[in-house]
């Protein structure tokens, strides 16, 4: 007697014991892998022996996925990638979501992100201007202004970031940003008035912001308020020991109080914190120049140039350093540096020219 037995009925340690059963009983057992295979084998003439069907698990065909499900998968495998850091390979992924679907503002915005986080501006300012045309929020409007004052185009920011105030309603996490990048772009085009009005803005939203007493304590450098000048970078010292802003601050306000040694110490230990901080760089070599002493301004730049050996703005200052100390063969060093990497730089020869000339005159 036929029977057939349904496997979704059973388990799977019923289905092994069966499977063993083919083993152990004259009974001849049938295993089939689809329904369509035991149907179609169903109704041939089996006399040798009584024959029991049993149906495995269908085999089912994954669904094919749709456009749209593709393209949520392809956004969220680039929004990994942008999280890793990995600019250039999330790039590719929304390149491809936008070939998809041209009307995917979320992978244009995250497009131009990309090229604005790899420094490629003008690419960045391409995707938000196409953005702003599809759609129109403070989020967006903030970040072209950011791509504009990066191109030092500041007009174009400040009515980029004054239109994303007027987009931005009270509970937006972006005012207070927007308020201190209109008060650096303001101050930036000596407009102090205009400058000062936002940073107070920005404070009232964050009082405790480091950063924000820096950018005022710059506001009233640049105005001459030195008094207030140096309550700001004091204050944002205080708030974050380790903003090397602040100490370059409260030494430039050290400097035009003539306290030398204290305007020393503070650009040092801003140095300590941020051995990067080109403006503190910039300044201890000005001041290396000014009295004369070189070593600390020496010290400096080459702890910079370990990393950024390339630089040949900063290795031709160092060769200059050492050419005024008097240190002949170190300036030789950092020129041939230069030369290698730039053989025909007008600077580097000319430099070496003196040198040469400096060794004949003292042979």
């Amino acid at each position: 007697m036929n029977k057939e037995i349904d496997r979704s009925q059973i388990g799977p340690t019923e289905w092994s014991r069966l499977r063993k059963r083919k083993e152990e009983t004259p009974k001849k057992i049938k295993i089939y892998d689809s329904l369509d295979e035991a149907i179609s084998d169903f109704d041939k003439p089996d006399t040798e022996i009584d024959t029991e069907y049993i149906v495995g698990p269908e085999v089912r065909i994954p669904p094919i996925p749709t456009d749209t499900e593709v393209t949520e998968y392809l956004l969220k495998n680039a929004l990994l990638l942008i999280d890793a850091g990995e600019y250039p390979l999330a790039r590719k992924i929304l390149t491809e979501v936008l070939k998809r679907d041209l009307n995917r503002t979320d992978a244009l915005r995250w497009l131009g992100w990309c090229f604005k986080q790899e420094g490629d501006f003008k690419s960045a300012e391409n995707c938000y201007e196409q953005l702003i045309q599809k759609r129109v929020t403070d989020q967006d409007l903030f970040e072209l202004g950011e791509i504009y004052y990066a191109l030092k185009r500041d007009e174009q920011a400040q009515l980029a970031w004054q239109d994303a105030l007027g987009q931005a309603d009270a509970e937006s996490p972006r005012l207070f940003d927007i308020h201190k990048n209109l008060g650096n772009v303001f101050t930036r085009n000596n407009d102090f008035e205009g400058a000062e009005e936002n940073y107070h803005k920005a404070l009232i939203i964050q009082p405790y912001s480091d950063v924000l007493h820096v950018n005022m304590g710059s506001l009233n450098y640049q105005r001459k308020n030195h008094k207030a000048a140096l309550e700001s970078f004091k204050k944002a010292a205080q708030l974050n020991p380790y903003n090397d802003r602040a100490w370059c601050g409260i030494s430039l306000v050290a400097r035009e109080l003539n306290d030398f040694t204290w305007a020393q110490g503070s650009l040092s230990r801003a140095l300590d914190i941020n051995p990067y901080n080109l403006t503190a760089l910039q300044l201890v070599v000005n001041w290396a120049l000014t009295d004369q002493v070189w070593e600390e301004a020496i010290f400096r730049v080459e702890k910079y140039l370990e990393k950024n050996n390339r630089d040949l703005d900063l290795t031709y200052t160092l060769a200059g350093l050492h050419f005024q100390k008097g240190d002949l063969d170190s300036t030789d060093a950092s020129l041939k540096r230069i030369l290698e990497l730039d053989s025909n730089r007008k600077d580097a020869i000319e430099l070496k020219d003196l040198v040469e000339k400096k060794r004949s005159h003292g042979s």
